[in-house]
């Protein structure tokens, strides 16, 4: 089976790592994946890319497409290749208001063969059947556990310091970072110090991840957050707003706190979590158990490919 992913291009390293991670997972399970960057941004932008795109399509002898988001996947069926479209979105997608709500639900009913969504609040927006609930998975062999005083060394960070993690571009509105800045207001402790990564490369996200103490989602919306997976691949705390899959996914894992969206609830979350000293936390385990990891994942993603493919030649 041969698969084209088609993905925003516009970031600085091209196609996202999450993409990309995504692809290098599924071409391990005996897939050939090749990638289609979108140049451009806003539906103009990416229309520009239907032409270009098309030629590939009819060049390339591909089994399937598999669109990231959902502009991608507008571009991928107006292309009229024959070739099975599958689309991912992202929580954001279902986010971008209700005109593109509806668009989306023409294009699935359509066009598209099935619909990936990371999470069942997001399934249950879409609500057709050809919807399928597959968070993205994490890599247990790049995220796991390392040394924490080795990565504060190495970082520069004070040992003798609780370091919380803001492991998000606090430019984005959805991430929140104002309520982040308003938790810390409350706890005013110079003994905590709060890290703010923005954009940085997903290699060197391992090292941050275990030289931190906890690790702070202040989201509005998500899907299904790549960081509180990664976070607990590591074992690390988590202290979480209540959104996407984060309570199904965190479980009953001691050390690990979900909370409205009130920075009263979210300090006393990181204090109680210091408090009862947590300094590692069963994460790893809970992702395993749930097949969050990449192998997992892929096979479920590849599931869905044959199915589409078989669709397409029963037709």
């Amino acid at each position: 089976m041969k698969v084209l992913f088609v993905a925003s291009g516009n970031s600085d390293a091209g196609i996202t790592s999450v993409v990309k991670n995504q692809g290098e997972s599924i071409a391990n399970e005996g897939i050939s994946v090749e990638y289609f960057k979108v140049n451009g941004t806003g539906l103009r932008g990416y229309l520009r890319n239907i032409k270009p795109l098309q030629k590939v399509i009819k060049n390339g002898d591909y089994s399937l497409v598999h669109a990231h988001y959902f502009l991608s996947g507008i571009i991928a069926s107006l292309t009229f290749s024959g070739v099975p479209v599958i689309v991912s979105l992202l929580g954001s997608d279902l986010h971008s208001g209700f005109f593109w709500r509806i668009v989306i639900r023409i294009f699935n009913s359509i066009f598209w063969k099935a619909l990936i969504v990371k999470s069942k609040d997001m399934q249950n927006i879409m609500k057709p059947a050809k919807v399928y609930v597959i968070p993205n998975g994490v890599n247990v062999e790049k995220f796991k556990p390392l040394s924490k005083q080795t990565c504060c060394r190495e970082l520069g960070w004070s040992e003798e310091m609780y370091h919380v993690l803001f492991a998000a571009d606090p430019g984005r509105d959805e991430k929140n970072y104002s309520l982040a800045e308003r938790v810390f207001q409350k706890i005013n402790n110079s003994n905590y110090k709060l890290h703010v990564l923005g954009r940085i490369d997903n290699e060197l996200m391992l090292k941050y991840y275990c030289a931190a103490d906890l690790i702070l989602l202040t989201s509005k919306y998500e899907g299904s957050p790549n960081v509180i997976k990664e976070a607990l691949a590591c074992n690390r705390p988590v202290v979480s707003t209540n959104v996407g899959d984060v309570m199904e996914v965190i479980g009953n894992t001691e050390g690990c706190v979900v909370c409205n969206q009130n920075h009263n609830e979210i300090a006393d979350g990181i204090e109680s979590v210091f408090r009862n000293n947590y300094k590692d936390v069963l994460g790893r385990k809970r992702i395993l158990e749930l097949e969050l990891d990449s192998v997992s994942i892929s096979k479920k993603v590849i599931s869905v490919y044959k199915k589409a493919v078989w669709k397409k030649q029963e037709q």
